[in-house]
């Protein structure tokens, strides 16, 4: 725990010229809930020396090191512990009771956790990293003891670098991972395709031949035809939307950015530094501030500028996800009569529940049922029966408008896949004005045959129910009254159901996701969703699994 001495008042953000974080107010904040008077400041600087001199006057309460110094200031610290003897950086400073800087590493945590934000499902043997610098260490941690993927993939432009990169990785203790350097085009089509990249570089151009080799190794692992898209994340945020992060979308993978990996640190560094932590709901005010901050640098949001690139790829599906093999239109009559019996049963759910006609609704789900909302969550459905008659009985007046639906089944009608569009209207009373939160969005319903025990035959069931939360808006009631909305709030929630949450949160006594599945263009248009996107993607990626005969989990 770092000390709590009344002459603390800095933290430091210390890197390179020219270095700059889009964490200051976030930091700020944190200090603010956590009782502190201590403020972020950037030590932009190409003296090592002067770092370590901040880090050692009296004011110092906590440090973060960037690029250049991860590697360089180890030696100039007291102490260190066994995650930067293992990784060979350090990131973060802070002081133990006796006084004495001690350095950690707490990338790692936010490289892991950013990858599993945007693809929890993903499991192998393979992943990569593109570079061998200060960052790459902690990227072979993350994967390796964080993930365990025994196989690294390393591209690089410098050989050396790699080398080192490797001997490093061979003092971790017990088993180690095996980082595999790729220095071809040809070596790389003979190894199988990793499921995570982690890019550790700047957002250069490559010029040099060996840069060049380097980019067209990571676009031949990113053009090649999977069943799955992979996760690129780009440590890199300046700018937010980098050439490596375009390159994965338009190949179809997940692209997850850098500000993912410093949000995801943040709670950690501050419990290192005062041995506290901050509420859930301090977390999420800290994700907005950080999202609003980088919106708002110009060094970062640049790579969101232009229109044109940030919507290629976000009015399609992903590629390879659209199921083969089903029957979704016209099709022989006995599964067109199957797929009426779905659409019955999916419009099952605005009719039953806004009706209270609870063993109707409840006949419409599998034994095993989960289903996901805005205000539960993922919760069998019984508890959400449950969970909605107390609330109707409360006075929660929610109804739903039922605007279409589509039905993939496989032929021999044992699964299928229901998409409806809806509009979930929610009444509520904010600051004495009545107000209706609209959602437009859209059901998918996994279905499944069970047999009836009465009549012998097999009926189908849902298995899960999700949604895809597109659109949403807040309309007063009463035009002459209309509540006041706390902006900073209601930035913390992705477009598609933001006044929804907003107002379910003010007045339901819940805590609402701020990850649920939104619109495919959430990911690249400023101010956007990036995860709320890629739960888009994943649906997809789900439905296409489970109409293969794949279990799944939702």
């Amino acid at each position: 725990m770092g000390s709590t001495g009344q002459t603390r008042s800095l933290v430091y953000f210390a890197g390179g010229v020219g270095s700059s974080s889009i964490a200051v107010t976030a930091h700020d904040y944190i200090s603010q809930c956590l009782g502190k008077d201590w403020k972020m400041t950037v030590l932009a600087t190409a003296s090592l020396d002067e770092v370590v001199q901040a880090f050692r006057a009296p004011q110092f309460a906590g440090g973060i090191i960037t690029m250049p110094f991860k590697k360089t200031i180890i030696p100039f610290l007291d102490e260190v512990d066994e995650l930067v003897t293992t990784a060979g950086a350090c990131n973060v400073v802070y002081l133990t009771p006796e006084g004495k800087l001690r350095g950690t590493n707490t990338d790692w945590v936010g490289i892991k956790n950013a990858l599993l934000s945007a693809d929890p499902l993903t499991a192998g043997d393979n992943a990569m990293i593109y570079g061998a610098g200060g960052a790459s260490r902690a990227a072979v941690y993350a994967l390796y003891r964080g993930l365990g993927y025994e196989n690294i993939y390393v591209v690089n432009r410098d050989d050396q670098e790699v080398t080192d990169l490797i001997e490093d990785a061979s003092n971790y203790t017990g088993l180690r991972p095996n980082v595999v350097h790729i220095r071809t085009l040809e070596q790389a089509q003979s190894l199988p395709s990793p499921d995570y990249i982690v890019s550790t570089i700047p957002d250069y151009p490559a010029r040099t031949a060996q840069e060049v080799n380097a980019r067209a190794i990571v676009a031949q692992f990113l053009s090649r035809s999977t069943s799955k898209p992979g996760v690129l994340l780009d440590m890199c945020y300046h700018p937010l939307l980098t050439e490596n992060l375009k390159l994965a979308r338009q190949h179809g993978w997940i692209a997850a950015e850098g500000v993912q990996v410093v949000g995801h640190q943040l709670k950690v560094m501050w419990r290192l530094w005062t041995g506290k932590d901050i509420t859930e709901e301090n977390e999420a005010v800290v994700w907005g501030l950080l999202q609003q901050a980088a919106r708002d640098d110009p060094t970062v949001a640049g790579g969101l500028a232009t229109a044109t690139e940030t919507v290629i790829g976000l009015h399609s599906l992903p590629p390879g996800s659209r199921p083969i093999g089903v029957v979704r239109n016209n099709g022989p009559d006995v599964l067109t009569l199957e797929r009426y019996k779905l659409r019955e049963l999916a419009e099952g759910w605005p009719l039953y529940r806004d009706s209270c006609e609870w063993d109707n609704l409840r006949s419409i789900f599998h034994p095993d049922a989960y289903i996901y909302t805005s205000w539960t969550g993922k919760t069998h459905h019984e508890d959400f029966i449950q969970a909605s008659q107390r609330g109707m009985d409360k006075g929660a007046f929610i109804m739903h408008r039922c605007h279409g639906i589509t039905t993939d089944i496989t032929l021999d009608a044992t699964r299928a896949v229901t998409k409806m569009k809806a509009t979930i209207t929610q009444r509520f009373n904010l600051q004495e004005a009545e107000v209706d939160a609209e959602s437009d969005c859209r059901f998918i319903f996994f279905w499944t045959k069970l047999r009836n025990p009465f009549t012998g035959e097999t009926d189908w069931k849902a298995l899960f129910v999700r949604h895809w939360y597109e659109k949403d808006k807040l309309i007063p009631v009463n035009p002459a009254k209309v509540p006041v909305l706390d902006e900073a709030k209601l930035a913390q929630f992705p477009s598609g159901y933001r006044y929804l949450a907003y107002c379910q949160e003010e007045t339901m006594g819940v805590s609402v996701l701020r990850d649920l599945p939104g619109h495919n263009r959430e990911k690249g248009i400023p101010g956007g969703s990036r995860i709320a996107g890629q739960r888009h993607d994943l649906l997809y990626w789900q439905a296409k699994d489970w109409l293969d005969g794949k279990d799944i989990q939702i």
